[in-house]
């Protein structure tokens, strides 16, 4: 991915939080993710430095700067995003008191998915150019959180009602914006 867009280069953290999360700490699970990111870049710069363009190597390292966060406030993400963020939060408030007061792995997952949801974020954020794809890396531990949250409420008349609800904006919101001008 990180040739594609050279910010991904920040969901390394998760590799390192993960072995300390889970007490994975060896020299071998310290260095094995810096290798495994250095073979492939020797061999994305030997191809550029056979085809005699290592200017194209060296813009793979140039962080443009991230002046286009308002591309979000527009219409057609600003409700998809703002229903996302707003079931992230509930689920974090119905799920995190629970998954942190267990001693167990679960313990230690949820809180790699709760760095992964706010890397992604910041991610998607502070990346140069938004396309509206970034936010595709939200969208993965944000539905993990809400699927927990909706795991919290214990009446199935609310999950079904709430469910249902997301299933009938899923398809009428694309629809009511698709008949705008």
């Amino acid at each position: 991915m990180f040739f594609i867009e050279p910010f991904t280069i920040v969901f390394a953290i998760l590799i390192y939080v993960a072995i300390f999360i889970h007490h994975k700490i060896t020299i071998h699970t310290l260095f094995a993710p810096i290798i495994g990111f250095c073979a492939p870049l020797i061999c994305y710069y030997a191809y550029f430095l056979w085809m005699d363009n290592t200017e194209g190597f060296s813009n793979l390292f140039l962080l443009n700067s991230f002046n286009e966060i308002y591309f979000y406030s527009e219409k057609n993400f600003y409700w998809i995003i703002t229903v996302l963020l707003a079931l992230t939060l509930i689920g974090l408030i119905l799920k995190t008191p629970k998954a942190l007061s267990v001693n167990n792995s679960f313990k230690r997952n949820w809180i790699l998915v709760l760095i992964n949801f706010f890397v992604a974020v910041g991610f998607s954020l502070f990346i140069p150019e938004k396309t509206g794809v970034e936010f595709l890396f939200v969208i993965f531990p944000a539905s993990i959180i809400i699927a927990n949250g909706f795991e919290m409420i214990n009446n199935s008349l609310i999950k079904n009602i709430a469910l249902y609800l997301l299933l009938i904006f899923t398809i009428v919101f694309p629809l009511f914006y698709s008949l705008e001008p």
